[in-house]
C-alpha cells in the first residue's frame, strides 16, 4: 500500500506539492471516481489512478520504445533544448527512467528508454557486440571501396573501428540511400564513418537495436510500452 499522492508523484516528475494541488482540484479519480484525498492509501498494483482521464501504469520496472523525432535531444535536462522526456506520455513518465544509449538531436528512430540498469548493460556494453542498424541518406559522391572499409573496420580519429556492414540502395544520383549495420557507439560514429567515404549525412534513422526492431507503426513522436516479447528478446541476448 502507498500513499496516492506518493504514487503519483513516484510516477511522474511532478513534485508532492504540485501532485497534492492536482488532487485538491479535482484532476485525480481513483477507481473512476474523483478523489480529493491526497492521504488515501492505495493498492498500486490493483487501484486505477487517472490524472486528466489518462491512466498510471505501474510498474517497478517500465520498459518503453518511442520512436524518437528529429529536433529533441536524449537527454534528462539540457537548458534550451527540448528533451524525449518533453514529448514522453505523462502515463509513461518516471522521476528515474533514462535512455539506453543516444541518438543525436537530428537522428530518429528507435529509442529505448527504462529505469532497469541492468536491462541498459544487455544493450550497450562494449563486450556484448550489440548490432544496431541504421537508414541514412546523404549527399557526395561514394568511395569505390566504401564497402570494403567498413568491412575492414575503418580507422576514425584515434580508433579503429570494428567491422561494418554496408548496404548500398541507391547512389550516383543527388542522394545517395544506404544501410549500415555497426556493433559499438562512437560519438557520432555513423555520421563519421559516411563523411570519411564521401557522404554527408542529411537523415538518419536507427531502425533496430539488439534485434529489437522500429514499430514503423508507431509515429515519430509517439512511446509505449514494450511487450513481453520485446523485453524477453533483450534478456536473451
Amino acid at each position: 500500500m502507498i500513499r496516492l499522492d506518493k504514487f503519483i508523484s513516484d510516477l511522474s516528475m511532478e513534485t508532492r506539492k504540485t501532485v497534492k494541488n492536482m488532487i485538491k482540484s479535482g484532476r485525480i479519480k481513483l477507481n473512476g471516481s474523483v478523489c480529493k484525498n491526497a492521504d488515501i492509501k492505495i493498492d498500486e498494483n490493483r487501484d486505477i489512478v487517472e490524472i486528466d482521464g489518462k491512466a498510471l501504469t505501474y510498474s517497478k520496472k517500465i520498459y518503453i520504445v518511442m520512436n524518437k523525432p528529429a529536433g529533441v535531444v536524449c537527454s534528462n535536462s539540457e537548458p534550451g533544448e527540448k528533451t524525449v522526456f518533453d514529448i514522453l506520455p505523462q502515463n509513461l513518465m518516471r522521476k528515474d527512467i533514462f535512455t539506453v544509449g543516444r541518438l543525436d538531436k537530428d537522428t530518429v528512430g528507435l529509442l529505448i528508454i527504462t529505469n532497469d540498469g541492468d536491462f541498459s548493460h544487455r544493450l550497450m556494453s562494449p563486450k556484448k557486440h550489440i548490432e544496431k542498424v541504421y537508414y541514412a541518406e546523404g549527399k557526395g559522391t561514394l568511395s569505390d571501396n566504401a564497402q570494403n572499409m567498413f568491412e575492414e573496420g575503418m580507422q576514425l580519429g584515434r580508433s579503429r573501428l570494428k567491422p561494418a556492414k554496408l548496404e548500398i540502395l541507391e547512389s550516383g544520383g543527388e542522394t545517395a540511400k544506404l544501410r549500415v549495420i555497426i556493433s559499438e557507439g562512437k560519438y557520432h560514429q555513423v555520421k563519421r564513418m559516411f563523411y570519411k567515404v564521401g557522404i554527408e549525412v542529411t537523415y538518419l534513422k536507427r531502425l533496430s537495436l539488439g534485434g529489437l526492431t522500429l514499430d514503423e507503426s508507431l509515429k515519430e513522436g509517439s512511446a509505449r510500452i514494450m511487450t513481453e516479447d520485446e523485453i524477453e528478446q533483450i534478456f536473451n541476448i
